[in-house]
């Protein structure tokens, strides 16, 4: 997806002969990766412990980074105070250099935060397993009706038609 928007930036400053060239677009593209990678690990690990919350966790991490950075940036909040935000750390590609060190933290931190199996994310969880009920609501319909129409003219003769619950009237 981020590659894709970059490639149609490009095409998009192809048309105004803005200069830019595809490799550049696709390079600031491909800048918003690490931190939503990081959000995502956050947001699966959220998800890992308390999924319940998790959306509202997730969201609400989005919410705050990005209000924090929107925020700090019009009241000038101190360097160190906007460089908690994620999105304080996303170069301005093809403008500015790829920062790599920032890069590399928000991928190593969500690469820490993605859930493993001993972290609460089992490969199935009897709390969820949802098999049992569908077969015991399977149980409890009524069977479809097998009906010959061999008299009707809308089907071949001797050819059985499954009826709908509407046409078998329940």
């Amino acid at each position: 997806m981020a590659l894709a928007a970059g490639a149609l930036a490009w095409a998009g400053a192809a048309t105004q002969s803005a200069g830019v060239s595809l490799p550049e677009m696709l390079g600031a593209g491909a800048n918003c990766l690490p931190a939503a990678l990081l959000f995502l690990a956050l947001g699966a690990l959220a998800f890992a412990l308390a999924p319940r919350t998790s959306t509202g966790i997730a969201y609400g991490l989005v919410g705050v980074a990005f209000a924090r950075e929107m925020a700090g940036a019009l009241l000038e909040a101190p360097g160190w105070l906007l460089g908690l935000s994620p999105f304080h750390d996303v170069g301005l590609v093809p403008g500015e250099p790829f920062e790599a060190t920032a890069a590399a933290i928000m991928l190593a931190i969500a690469a820490l935060a993605t859930p493993r199996r001993p972290l609460g994310l089992q490969a199935t969880r009897p709390d969820r397993d949802l098999s049992h009920e569908a077969a015991a609501s399977a149980d409890r319909l009524p069977p479809a009706t097998l009906v010959d129409r061999s008299r009707s003219q809308a089907s071949p003769p001797g050819e059985p038609l499954l009826l709908s619950r509407r046409e078998q009237g329940t």
